[in-house]
């Protein structure tokens, strides 16, 4: 028959399961600020390449510039632009500006962005970020679990938080004895 533990250990056991707990938190926190970071500057002129390509087929679908430089111009060209124009704006602008002109200004307002949002990260950076985020929650919610099971032993209740993990919720002992030693 296992020994009854004494006071202090109980409190030890508790005192280590808070401190799980907030290291857990601290890592859900880490989650939260990993994919809110902004992306990276490379990422940034490719989402806007993306953009202005997207506004230039738009002005190609509404305009046929065949007709320009025929021998008699076709008025529902205008028309047609007028209305690229007006579904999408950004080809308005390609049209007055030019895409040089409009590309240099969609940058410089995203790097004016970058200033209150972060360290920007590179889709592999965010990647790693998380993996290894995730990976340190997995084991402190086996741990936690751990713990929780020994108190419980220990005849003490514990209660579970309501986001806990239900692998380990649902795991054997055996599974989870790793982490007590």
């Amino acid at each position: 028959m296992a020994r009854r533990p004494t006071h202090i250990e109980a409190r030890d056991l508790r005192a280590d399961l808070v401190t799980i707990r907030s290291e857990i938190e601290t890592e859900q926190a880490k989650v939260a600020q990993i994919e809110s970071a902004p992306v990276s500057p490379n990422e940034v002129e490719v989402r806007v390449d993306r953009r202005l390509d997207a506004a230039e087929r738009a002005i190609s679908e509404f305009a046929r510039f065949e007709s320009l430089v025929g021998p008699v111009g076709n008025p529902m060209d205008d028309l047609g632009l007028a209305f690229a124009g007006k579904q999408n704006p950004l080809a308005t602008a390609v049209i007055w500006l030019g895409r040089p002109s409009v590309r240099s200004r969609l940058l410089a307002l995203a790097n004016a962005e970058y200033e209150s949002r972060g360290k920007p990260m590179s889709l592999d950076e965010r990647e790693a970020a998380l993996a290894a985020t995730v990976a340190r929650m997995n084991e402190l919610s086996r741990q936690e679990e751990a713990l929780a099971r020994e108190l419980e032993r220990q005849g003490g209740h514990v209660e579970r938080r309501a986001y806990a993990d239900p692998r380990w919720l649902l795991a054997f002992d055996e599974d989870l004895e790793e982490a007590v030693s």
